[in-house]
């Protein structure tokens, strides 16, 4: 329809900005961020922490390229930068349609490293552009950060395992972008535009396992709820009433089963018949003679 039409124009219209205007722009219709603004978000991200030498920046609309190298020299961290256009710094830059990345694109020796994305793409109507540059990012690389000055961007369905660590208005202001070549060689013209510095973080949503404790006793009961002592309640009179125990009532020993054939002579007397002391037996027929013979009292 119309409406499709009309984004379409404008979409061409940014594209053929260095054809339309070749007196006038040498940025191919884009706007650069500050030197200083850029040295802000380094600061920033090297005094929190947020990134060092384990994480892997892109820059996915790197313009000049200055930003990634900048960012590299505070925090150890390796780069790269994508753009459509060539770039003032070549330093690991590549250029390329954003969209067109993939994990290949990577290297090697980069690829087990965590990736923080950024940082400043194009905003587009209605901030369109920039949603799709960052849901590109999210979708490929699923980036541990994002690191962004863009305007708000709204409900976004990528940024739901994201969620925001800062955000300032003040970082970035419109003076802070500029056109360069823009009305003569050299000068600089802000923008009416004034995004915001945003950090996403990536939610760690790890698997909730059902661990099973393993079994422990229970612990006994305390003292005080353990009530008298037992060698109180078996006595007849004397510890209850505070006086001497009597030894006759204190507990038996546990019955011991092993000891039951030594200390129970008549267990097994319906078994078999009594039978008695071989030393006796013996020593009897020996003094008889060779049989032993009954003892009169």
């Amino acid at each position: 329809g119309q409406q499709d039409v009309s984004k379409r124009e404008a979409t061409q219209a940014a594209f053929l900005m260095p054809y339309r205007g070749v007196g006038f722009y040498n940025s191919h219709g884009r706007f650069f961020t500050q030197k200083a603004a850029m040295e802000k978000v380094c600061c920033y991200l090297d005094d929190k922490g947020l990134v060092d030498a384990c994480d892997h920046f892109l820059d996915f609309s790197a313009g000049s390229n200055e930003f990634a190298p900048m960012l590299s020299q505070k925090t150890r961290c390796t780069f790269q930068g994508f753009d459509i256009f060539p770039a003032k710094v070549v330093t690991n830059f590549t250029q390329k349609s954003w969209f067109d990345v993939d994990i290949s694109d990577i290297p090697a020796n980069c690829r087990d490293k965590e990736i923080v994305l950024g940082l400043n793409p194009p905003f587009g109507r209605d901030n369109i552009e920039s949603r799709k540059f960052v849901a590109k990012g999210i979708n490929t690389f699923r980036p541990r950060l994002l690191v962004l000055i863009v305007p708000p961007l709204g409900e976004l369905r990528e940024l739901n395992d994201y969620e925001e660590i800062h955000k300032d208005d003040r970082t970035c202001t419109g003076k802070d972008f500029y056109i360069p070549g823009a009305h003569g060689m050299g000068s600089q013209h802000s923008t009416d535009t004034n995004p915001n510095f945003i950090i996403y973080r990536r939610i760690s949503r790890r698997v909730k396992r059902h661990h099973t404790p393993p079994h422990t006793p229970p612990s006994p009961p305390p003292l005080e709820s353990r009530g008298p002592p037992l060698v109180a309640v078996l006595d007849t009179g004397g510890a209850r009433r505070g006086g001497p125990v009597d030894p006759r009532h204190r507990p038996a020993a546990p019955h011991d089963p092993r000891r039951s054939r030594q200390t129970s002579p008549g267990l097994y007397a319906n078994v078999y018949p009594a039978v008695p002391s071989h030393s006796s037996t013996h020593s009897q027929r020996w003094a008889s003679g060779g049989a032993a013979t009954k003892t009169e009292p």
